[in-house]
């Protein structure tokens, strides 16, 4: 792995040199699949066509994440190729690459996209026909309505019904809601779920609120008292009533034809999510404002568990890359509020290599196990700990004061020993540690955190090999 990293920094440091693609080009031919995969990345985030080619070729690729992120990045080039590549891949790939497939068609332009939505729609994947729905919401064909109806009555999976009758329910087509009534009949104890969805409607003029159907008081958790502008303002939850307000008012001005946003609402004591569209109408001659409501707090929360599946790493249960990015961003900002000072150490499992050749994979994996455990023993409760690598980790936690980061490193050192002291492995544990403490004072990005604590946990263990010997525990 320190390869790996190595030539990654190496990457990443030449950003904007004129040579960068060429090195970026040599890391996708890499012997390395961590190499390949973090280039591909890299080319499809830059943008690079230049690395077009050798991006298209490792769909092919042995190694299945490599594939993925493969996938993931040609639809972000110009190329003609790309349609006959991903609808291969869609017939042909295994499960979870189809799944990222799909969920990259939204990137495509319609024309290409839509043909390829229709392979994804007909997987045997109902995560592959979820996110075929998806896009094909997304690209919204003329006959959408007509398409999610035939979807629907030859779909058999809970999780993806959802996610048509709910699409059923956006289209803002008159016919939708007969489509929703008519699924209330059905026998099917699955399809009645389309109860979620089932439009709520109301009507508000001259800050009165004049008609409500059944749907509407059911998702607002039966306001018996709801008959002005105010009480119905009050469902909502202060944080989203000012925007409310301020939408409502665009429609009375004229300012847009007609508004959809989602908001949340209280409902009994729980909090409710809808999503709202509201048009401006003339009722017995006078202006008022026609809204339609969609309980969407199903998809919500499905939404929130994708979102937490998406950053957590499934082995170790800790946050993976993503997750330590986007939640360390907001760790700093923290610290800058508060005027502390935060700590970044770069871990990495030694003798990981020696454990999996010489012990097996499955062995190797209850390594990375023992030391996640480790760290969320050793740290707080609300300090990010991340696998961000193979057997790379990551913890960033809020100190006091600097010197607190030596009785740190004493505790996690003394964690290491107690594991191998106590644990009857094939193996034993050692860590290699490089931290760097961030003051706001003089602020440093968080890649530049990272990249000073890698580079010394580099130094720590070129000395461990320098003395020939691997202590457990830090030096």
């Amino acid at each position: 792995m320190p390869y790996v990293r190595q030539a990654i920094i190496s990457a990443l440091n030449s950003i904007g040199h004129p040579s960068m693609p060429e090195r970026i080009k040599k890391l996708l031919k890499s012997e390395n699949p961590y190499e390949r995969e973090s280039a591909v990345k890299i080319a499809g985030y830059f943008g690079y066509e230049e690395c077009k080619e050798e991006i298209f070729n490792l769909v092919n690729d042995k190694d299945e994440e490599v594939r993925k992120v493969a996938y993931e990045n040609i639809v972000f080039f110009e190329d003609e190729k790309i349609f006959e590549i991903l609808k291969e891949g869609l017939e042909k790939e295994k499960r979870k690459v189809r799944e990222v497939i799909a969920r990259s068609l939204i990137y495509l332009g319609k024309d290409k996209a839509l043909p390829l939505v229709e392979i994804a729609l007909r997987d045997s994947s109902p995560w592959v026909r979820y996110y075929g729905v998806k896009s094909l919401v997304h690209h919204n064909p003329p006959d959408l309505l007509s398409i999610l109806q035939d979807l629907l009555s030859k779909e058999d999976t809970t999780l993806v019904k959802i996610i048509i009758i709910e699409s059923i329910g956006k289209t803002g087509n008159v016919k939708a809601i007969d489509i929703l009534k008519m699924l209330m009949n059905t026998n099917d104890k699955d399809l009645l779920l389309a109860e979620q969805s089932l439009v709520g409607v109301f009507v508000i003029q001259e800050e009165k609120v004049i008609y409500v159907n059944p749907r509407f008081v059911e998702i607002f958790g039966y306001p018996t008292g709801l008959k002005t502008f105010n009480d119905f303002l009050n469902y909502i939850y202060e944080e989203d009533r000012e925007r409310f307000k301020q939408r409502y008012h665009e429609l009375l001005d004229k300012t847009f034809e007609y508004i959809i946003d989602e908001f949340k609402i209280k409902k009994g004591k729980d909090i409710a999510y809808i999503e709202m569209s509201m048009v401006g109408i003339m009722y017995k001659g006078k202006p008022a404002i026609l809204g339609t409501t969609l309980d969407i707090t199903y998809r919500k929360k499905m939404e929130e568990e994708l979102k937490i599946l998406s950053i957590t790493d499934p082995l170790t249960g800790l946050y993976n890359r993503r997750g330590f990015i986007t939640l360390a961003d907001h760790t700093l900002n923290l610290v800058k509020r508060l005027n502390k000072k935060a700590i970044i150490l770069f871990i990495d499992l030694d003798y990981m290599k020696w454990i999996n050749d010489n012990l097996g994979h499955n062995v190797g994996d209850q390594a990375l196990i023992d030391v996640a455990n480790i760290l969320t023993s050793t740290f707080r409760q609300n300090d990010l700990i991340a696998r961000i690598g193979g057997d790379e980790f990551v913890v960033l936690g809020i100190i006091g004061e600097e010197n607190h980061k030596e009785k740190i490193i004493e505790r996690l050192t003394e964690k290491v020993k107690e594991f191998n002291t106590k644990e009857k492995r094939p193996y034993k544990l050692s860590l290699s540690v490089g931290y760097v403490v961030y003051d706001p004072e003089n602020p440093k990005t968080l890649e530049e955190l990272l990249q000073l604590a890698d580079q010394l946990m580099y130094e720590e263990k070129r000395l461990k090999k320098q003395n020939n010997q691997y202590p457990f525990g830090r030096r």
